[in-house]
């Protein structure tokens, strides 16, 4: 995962061990899922406590940390990727880059990544809604929604076809700008009051 090691000194690549190991629960997210889902925290229409979002990550059951010290690596490593995705949106934009999973042939993998934005964005879902009625900003949603599936894990796209196949490449590739996006519409959102810009 080329992100990972950017990212190093926030020991993202422990916080990757630690999400797929036995302390973790069976319905944990992994590390793209979660930087999505943190993703959609961090950009929302409303500031949500980590008390409230935290057990989302463990699928509402209870980690088996090794020990206090472990317990604290690891939920300081989750809220410092958290607080480093406001930072950056907020200091210097273009540097923010999404931890997307890249498979063997170098492939970009956004779905993980799209499944736990969505997460996210469930937390407040009603808020989301000012975004896709937006007239000048709902097609910022677009490079995440073409990543979508059922529960089945089926698109209702065809990924086999070649012309699809690009298009989901591509939208990949639009999610930093997509998110910088979104970021300033509930911003501006929230500077406004109810409605933000239309």
């Amino acid at each position: 995962m080329k992100a990972l090691s950017q990212a190093a000194p926030m020991n993202l690549q422990e916080l990757d061990e630690f999400l797929t190991s036995d302390g973790a629960p069976d319905r944990s997210m992994a590390l793209s899922n979660l930087d999505g889902f943190l993703t959609a925290v961090a950009i929302g229409p409303d500031r949500i406590k980590p008390s409230e979002w935290l057990p989302r990550i463990w699928g509402d059951e209870t980690p088996e940390f090794l020990s206090e010290e472990e317990a604290n690596r690891v939920i300081g490593t989750i809220l410092g990727r958290y607080n480093q995705i406001i930072t950056q949106l907020r200091d210097d934009p273009d540097r923010y880059q999404p931890l997307i999973r890249q498979n063997e042939h170098g492939q970009v993998i956004a779905r993980d990544w799209v499944a736990g934005f969505m997460d996210g964005v469930a937390l407040r879902f009603h808020g989301w809604q000012a975004l896709l009625k937006s007239k000048e900003y709902r097609n910022d949603f677009a490079p995440i929604a073409v990543h979508l599936t059922d529960a089945q894990g089926n698109s209702p796209l065809n990924p086999e076809e070649e012309n699809v196949k690009a298009l989901i490449e591509q939208a990949a590739e639009l999610i930093p700008a997509a998110v910088r996006s979104i970021d300033r519409f509930f911003k501006q959102t929230r500077q406004l009051g109810e409605g933000g810009p239309k």
